[in-house]
């Protein structure tokens, strides 16, 4: 065994490959693919809340994208770009300490974080009360 797929679709077609495909992932080339499917799949769906997040977040429902964002980070913890963005939410929310928490996880990661977070809220992207970028890189090293 080097390689596994999962493939779920829709029981009614739609008419299109694509929008009858519910999961499609594969994992090719390793020791051990089914574990490695099994990790995928875990990530996929940690996005999928996180995405539902984002779309709640853009009809101002914070209260219940905040419950997604908690439990793409359940599922997912140790994860820098959904920590990254969970992060973001949560200052937004005004939820600072946690925020800071939560940004320590991508911080971790690599430079590339702090830079990411400078670069959306100087840009206009992301919009955060003053002093909040400056505490959310509390923890860069």
């Amino acid at each position: 065994m080097q390689s596994a797929a999962l493939l779920v679709v829709e029981a009614h077609p739609t008419g299109t490959e694509w929008g009858d495909r519910v999961i499609d992932l594969r994992v090719e080339d390793h020791p051990t693919p089914v574990n490695e499917l099994a990790r995928v799949l875990r990530l996929w769906r940690a996005y999928g809340h996180a995405e539902r997040a984002e779309e709640l977040e853009l009809v101002e429902d914070l209260d219940a994208a905040m419950r997604e964002r908690f439990t793409s980070l359940a599922m997912q913890p140790d994860h820098p770009e959904l920590a990254f963005w969970a992060a973001v939410a949560m200052a937004r929310a005004g939820r600072l300490d946690d925020a800071r928490r939560t940004m320590a996880t991508a911080l971790s990661a690599g430079p590339g974080w702090a830079e990411l977070l400078r670069r959306v809220v100087d840009d206009g992207q992301i919009e955060l009360e003053a002093g909040a970028v400056e505490a959310l890189l509390e923890n860069e090293d």
